[in-house]
């Protein structure tokens, strides 16, 4: 006799109720499949490019895309020799950034000098980037949660995930600014890294000969787009822990990858140490100097640091005010470091105390503390900012991700299908919404350089670069009295700032008031002693104000200190010409005018100016000889 105990019967009416389906009422929502992957995936990114599509109409910004596009000539050649020779050598103009270099030049050939051009470059690859992400998180959350039935939702929370990042407005400043194409190409290359070194990690669980080439390919290219991630060893060493599993604290049964000891997963950390290392080094010494009118004490830089995530913190939940320079505090307030330190400190705290049961909220956290570090405490390169909307292209996917896992586990909470299904729906429709018509609205000040300016000027205070620029396009307009209202206040702001002085010398020298001019340019002269371009120019235009005022010894004196700073000055070789036709040195003048002719063919002015003295000099020997036949 059995000692099984037999199972009840089931009641034939309790059976009929759980199966009954009345008149008009949807099929649970089980019944149907989810939308494939690829779908999802398609979803996100077409909602991006629908939302960014504009960007085709807007204009480069003075701000940096001079640099990068519109005074570049190399840029501008499009690909040739030349342009990949120098797109691959070091630069005095920007950091080593070869990948973002042929990225640019690619779109030169195609487009020129048309700024929509490269502003659709610029979105195709955000949208990329949104469906890179969508596929890559997926793959973590199905690795985290094995059970088949357990990842029913992980293509939603995935979806989440790619949504806020493709559509965040705190991400308009790297897709619509030009010079932040590096962004888009170190955050696709950097995706491809995780991706790739996802499978290497799955191929070793499975036993599987692999090895760590193809993710060290990947990063290089994304330090050599943009040196950001140098962070990315210990970002790896959080993924082997979540959602990797490689990395066991302690004892959770045997479901999952075998476990690595700490050792050898150090030791593959180590391979992608070199090149970060590299790059650091690498970077402090090719980055352009400063173009700040100060250097922050080391003291106030941490202090900003600190402070700076909660910035952070407050533009990921409410983006409200943003702007393309927020200026650097001359102090922090006590209140606010107090404040971040107390959150920092509570949030790693909790993330800690969940690891075991949430490891994804550590894991999230900590990504985005540790890849926001290395553009915290900048040295003497560059302006120094408090913080910017850019620096959070890459950081915020780890909030991204802690945040949909929670609304993950949320939503399986609840027993109800169908008001689960529904909820999903609603919330992620929402974050379109929400998100959608945030970036849409802050958009809009990216059309041109007034507008970015304009919208920077509105919210911040005693924003001195931003004024000094905004009144610079006031006089290339031809409002000379608004671009002098615009720079005095940027130097009421900052007295020192040598770009602000030496503007307002040239707005004196564009209306003839040379002898007004001369002082700003000498102060700014005094205050620059580090960017040789601007050294050039502000001698340059010393020169040309001596010259007009008939000083011309003193005015020689500051063309050759110009061509000491910029040897191919041209407009400079031009002028000490036209000082040695009035010295009545006509062979002087041919070298002069013949050099500025050879390093720029298009100059017409010393063409012109090289053809006459030519033909006066032809005349002299004529005159000669009829007088002594």
């Amino acid at each position: 006799m059995s000692n099984r105990r037999k199972a009840p019967e089931q009641h034939p009416a309790a059976a009929e109720r759980r199966t009954k389906q009345f008149p008009g009422q949807a099929a649970p929502l089980t019944r149907f499949p989810a939308p494939p992957p690829w779908a999802l995936a398609l979803c996100a990114a077409l909602l991006t490019a629908a939302v960014y599509l504009r960007v085709t109409g807007f204009d480069f910004i003075n701000l940096d895309d001079p640099i990068y596009v519109t005074d570049n000539p190399h840029v501008l050649a499009g690909l040739t020799l030349d342009s990949l020779r120098w797109a691959f050598g070091f630069n005095d103009i920007m950091y080593w950034q070869p990948v973002t270099w042929l990225s640019l030049l690619v779109d030169g050939t195609l487009y020129g000098n048309r700024a929509g051009g490269y502003h659709l470059t610029n979105a195709a690859l955000h949208c990329a980037n949104v469906a890179l992400l969508y596929f890559l998180v997926l793959r973590w959350f199905n690795l985290a949660r094995p059970v088949p039935e357990a990842n029913a939702g992980g293509k939603w929370a995935a979806l989440a995930v790619a949504l806020a990042f493709g559509l965040h407005p705190v991400h308009v400043e790297s897709v619509a600014w030009v010079s932040e194409r590096k962004d888009m190409l170190f955050v696709f290359f950097g995706l491809l890294t995780l991706r790739s070194y996802t499978n290497y990690a799955q191929c070793r669980a499975d036993g599987l000969k692999t090895n760590l080439l193809p993710a060290l390919l990947l990063y290089a290219a994304s330090l050599l787009s943009k040196p950001m991630l140098v962070t990315l060893p210990a970002l790896l060493l959080l993924l082997d822990f979540w959602p990797l599993r490689r990395l066991r604290l302690w004892q959770n049964g045997s479901d999952g990858p075998t476990r690595t000891g700490l050792g050898p997963l150090l030791l593959e950390k180590a391979f992608f140490l070199l090149p970060a290392a590299a790059m650091s080094a690498l970077t402090l010494l090719t980055h352009p100097k400063a173009y700040g009118a100060t250097d922050p004490a080391l003291a106030l830089k941490l202090a900003n640091a600190v402070a700076s995530y909660l910035d952070y913190l407050r533009l990921l939940v409410f983006p409200a005010g943003l702007g393309l320079v927020y200026p650097f505090p001359e102090a922090v307030p006590a209140a606010k470091l107090a404040a971040a330190i107390i959150l920092l400190l509570g949030v790693s705290a909790t993330a800690l105390w969940q690891l075991k049961r949430r490891p994804q909220l550590a894991v999230g956290w900590f990504w985005f503390l540790g890849t926001l570090a290395p553009v915290l405490i900048p040295p003497k390169v560059g302006l120094h900012v408090a913080y910017a909307d850019r620096w959070s292209y890459f950081p915020f996917i780890g909030l991204y991700l802690g945040l949909a896992m929670l609304a993950w586990e949320g939503l399986a909470r609840l027993a109800d299908s169908r008001l689960r299904s529904g909820l999903t729906a609603g919330l992620l429709a929402a974050l379109c919404l929400a998100l959608g018509v945030a970036t849409h609205l802050q958009l809009g000040w990216w059309k041109n350089s007034m507008t970015v300016y304009e919208r920077a000027l509105a919210v911040t205070d005693d924003n001195y670069f931003v004024m000094n620029n905004y009144g610079v396009l006031k006089m290339r307009a031809g409002d000379f009295s608004g671009a002098e209202k615009w720079i005095r206040m940027s130097l009421s702001v900052q007295p020192h700032y040598s770009k602000a002085l030496g503007n307002l010398g040239i707005l004196y020298t564009n209306t003839g008031r040379y002898s007004l001019a001369l002082p700003y340019f000498a102060r700014a002269l005094e205050q620059n002693t580090l960017d040789p371009n601007e050294l050039a120019e502000d001698h340059y235009c010393m020169g040309l104000c001596l010259s007009q005022l008939g000083r011309y010894n003193e005015a020689e004196h500051h063309y050759l200190a110009a061509l000491k700073h910029k040897p191919d000055y041209s407009q400079a070789y031009n002028d000490l010409g036209n000082i040695a036709i009035i010295r009545k040195q006509l062979a002087v003048a041919e070298g002069h005018f013949a050099k500025a002719v050879t390093l720029n063919p298009q100059y017409d002015v010393a063409r012109n100016n090289l053809s006459q003295v030519r033909a006066l000099l032809a005349a002299v020997p004529t005159e000669s000889s009829a007088q002594n036949p």
